[in-house]
């Protein structure tokens, strides 16, 4: 059934589905949910001819929590910090500047850090699985027709890392690690260069910037003997093959953060789904979850069941689904994005590091036209997984959201997903006006980047009058808490540090 304006435009243009496939699978649902540890003694076996892909994840683990960067003190971790929903740890930063500093501590980017967890069902960028990259996206007049790659605007495209990294190896190895390819490889690769992340230094790279530093790195760590393990061979930081080992430490990268152990898929809904013993198993409504966190579920998908007996419809589950289009919201994989981007009509955050009112971040157009101010696809970004969005490390733990940081809590974003059409009021509401203070006035600024290309807009009519209730505000915020993971993860000892 086609149930929005959005789908109706898609399948005229496009005549295909967008639904991707999650590559994780579940692990260990059926126990008590426990943390995950690694001891600093990971027993390192000899090495065999055939794929280590747990060697290989480990091997990734390990640079993600490794302080790479000049100077030293940058990890991966240190914007990504699992116990914080794999976004920000610092919550002071978090309510204010909402950009976690680099290596060098007084520089900075602009964005909020994105979360690098459920991630795997982003495919390489493009218009669709049958258009792949960049140019092709180009051509498309609406930015939502754009999908897969990585980063808030997409720009980790996927393309970066191919089969080169396999050149020497068996067949064995190729098969067991190239479903690590992709976006994923791109964005791993890409903070250790820039200036305003790990800021490491230009060696002899082989047109890969970073490449000899993080490798050297790796070389001299406890942990080498990981990439031996997982690519058959030692590591090789000579310029003869620095670019090919850097390369392959970004699939370790990618491994990781596709593992298990990274997607636990241990939520309350996870556990919802699968125990669900009333009389309706394994759908709507939920055994182990309240009246309200039900309601939320059926509003989240658009089900019309005896809490919502008009089948209202939140219309959240048109971009925050990673599975078929009619589906109920019962997968156990469901990665909950379908990597696509979307203009929200996000107002301005001044507070942002880096903000310029008379430069506004215009997100996908940036590296999909040559003119991103007035490209249809200005003001896009990449839709995220709202698995783990209220994951914090302690009670009163501040969390910012959207790649500008706006909002600094899941009432304010549903609201606005509900108002954000009819509540707008330059006047009350003029720009600079923080997401607390426009709840107290009842109105919102207008958007950073106003185009006629918003999920507002008449053609796409996602968001901004969705006429919910307060308590339909509340049981969607609910239920989006069901969807934090009961297991962190926890990172191993690292030669060198406590």
């Amino acid at each position: 059934m086609i149930k929005t304006k959005k789908h109706q435009f898609l399948i005229m243009t496009l005549s295909v589905s967008v639904a991707t496939l999650c590559v994780s699978c579940v692990s260990g649902l059926s126990e008590n949910p426990t943390k995950s540890t690694e001891s600093s003694a990971d027993a390192l076996v000899s090495i065999t001819p055939e794929p280590d892909v747990d060697a290989l994840e480990r091997l990734g683990k390990h640079v993600f929590f490794d302080e790479i960067s000049s100077p030293d003190g940058q990890s991966c971790a240190s914007c990504h910090a699992p116990e914080a929903g794999w976004t920000s740890p610092d919550a002071e930063i978090n309510a204010g500047s909402i950009v976690v500093p680099g290596a060098v501590s007084h520089r900075t980017g602009n964005r909020k850090p994105p979360t690098v967890a459920y991630t795997s069902s982003a495919k390489n960028f493009g218009v669709s699985q049958f258009a792949w990259g960049p140019e092709e996206c180009e051509k498309e007049k609406y930015g939502w027709l754009c999908q897969g790659g990585l980063f808030w605007d997409g720009r980790a495209t996927g393309f970066m890392v191919g089969m080169e990294v396999f050149d020497g190896s068996s067949d064995e190895v190729k098969a067991a690690y190239k479903r690590f390819l992709g976006p994923l490889v791109d964005q791993a690769l890409g903070p250790f260069s820039n200036d305003v992340e790990h800021n490491v230094p230009d060696g002899n790279d082989n047109d890969m910037p970073g490449a000899e530093f993080v490798c050297r790195h790796v070389a001299k760590s406890e942990y080498a003997r990981l990439y031996e393990q997982a690519w058959k061979e030692k590591i090789d930081c000579e310029q003869t093959g620095v670019d090919i080992s850097f390369k392959r430490i970004g699939v370790a990268l990618s491994a990781w953060q596709q593992s298990d152990e990274v997607n636990s898929y241990s939520s309350k809904r996870d556990f919802a789904v699968m125990n669900d013993n009333d009389d309706t198993p394994g759908v709507s409504p939920y055994s182990e979850f309240t009246d309200l966190e039900n309601l939320g579920n059926d509003l989240f998908w658009g089900l019309k069941t005896k809490l919502n007996p008009t089948g209202k419809d939140a219309q959240c589950a048109e971009c925050h689904n990673s599975e078929a289009r009619d589906s109920v919201g019962n997968e156990l994989h469901n990665q909950f994005t379908d990597n696509t981007f979307n203009h929200l009509t996000l107002p301005p955050n001044y507070e942002a590091s880096n903000f310029d009112p008379d430069r506004p971040d215009v997100g996908l157009s940036e590296h999909t036209s040559k003119t991103p101010l007035t490209s249809g696809h200005a003001g896009h970004f990449r839709t995220p997984t709202v698995r783990n969005v209220d994951m914090r490390s302690s009670d009163g733990f501040t969390k910012a959201f959207m790649h500008n940081g706006y909002f600094k809590n899941l009432e304010d974003i549903v609201h606005f997903y509900n108002t954000s059409l009819t509540k707008v009021d330059p006047i009350k509401c003029p720009a600079g006006t923080t997401a607390k203070q426009a709840r107290e006035r009842d109105c919102w600024p207008e958007p950073e980047v106003n185009t006629s290309n918003s999920a507002s807009s008449e053609i796409i009519d996602l968001m901004g009058d969705l006429g919910l209730t307060e308590k339909e505000e509340a049981a969607l915020v609910a239920y989006l808490k069901t969807l934090t993971d009961t297991k962190t993860v926890q990172p191993p000892t690292l030669a060198g540090q406590d």
